[in-house]
C-alpha cells in the first residue's frame, strides 16, 4: 500500500462517521489530480463519499472516474447569476461607477458559470474603482459563444462539387449530369 492510501486509511475511519454513513467531502477542483495522487484518492473513496468538480478528466485516472458519477451541472439563469452580482456589489463595497453596466457584463462574460462569476468579482474585487474601461476589458474565457460552421461547409462544399463537376464536363467536351443550360452544355446535347 501506497503511502497516501496507508495515510488515508488511517485518517478517514477515525470516527467521523455516524451509524455507518460515509461523510461527505467535497473537492474543489479534481482537474489537476496525478497518477501518483489516484491512490490517495481511491482509498478515500473506501471510507467517504466525493463531491467535486472536474473540467476535464484524464485517462490516466480511469480507475477513480469510474468510482465517480458524471454530473453536468447546467449554466446558472441569468436572473440567479443577476441576483449573485448584485448582492455581491451590495456586500462586498467595491466602487463601480456603473453597477448596472457592470453586472450585465459580467453576467453576459460568465455564461452562468459560478466558477466564472466567481473568478469576475475577485478580479474585479481587487480594484480600487471599477470604472467603464475596466468594465469594458473584462473577459471570461466562459462567455466566449461559437458558431457551428458545419452546415455551412457542407452547404458550400456541395456547391463546390456541382461546380467542379461542371468543369470537368467541360473540358472532356461532354455534357454534364446537371440540367445545365449554359452553352457549352446545350451544344453538347444538341438541343441548339
Amino acid at each position: 500500500m501506497t503511502s497516501e492510501a496507508s495515510f488515508a486509511t488511517r485518517f478517514l475511519p477515525g470516527g467521523h462517521a455516524k451509524h455507518g454513513e460515509k461523510p461527505l467531502i467535497a473537492v474543489d477542483d479534481l482537474t489537476y489530480l496525478t497518477p501518483t495522487q489516484q491512490a490517495f484518492w481511491l482509498a478515500v473513496f473506501e471510507f467517504s463519499q466525493i463531491a467535486g468538480c472536474a473540467s476535464n478528466r484524464k485517462h490516466g485516472l480511469r480507475k477513480l472516474w469510474w468510482k465517480m458519477q458524471v454530473l453536468e451541472v447546467p449554466p446558472l439563469p441569468p436572473e440567479t447569476a443577476t441576483e449573485i452580482v448584485r448582492t455581491y456589489i451590495a456586500k462586498g463595497g467595491v466602487l463601480i461607477e456603473s453597477p448596472e453596466l457592470y453586472t450585465a457584463h459580467v453576467v453576459r462574460q460568465s455564461g452562468g458559470v459560478p466558477q466564472a462569476i466567481h473568478d469576475m468579482l475577485d478580479a474585479s474585487a481587487k480594484e480600487r474603482v471599477v470604472d467603464k474601461r475596466h468594465i469594458r476589458e473584462m473577459r471570461h474565457d466562459a462567455g466566449v459563444r461559437y458558431f457551428d460552421f458545419t452546415p455551412v461547409m457542407i452547404v458550400a462544399g456541395a456547391g463546390a462539387g456541382l461546380v467542379a463537376t461542371h468543369y470537368v464536363a467541360l473540358a472532356s467536351a461532354q455534357p454534364c449530369s446537371l440540367p445545365c443550360a449554359c452553352r457549352s452544355c446545350v451544344e453538347a446535347r444538341g438541343e441548339l
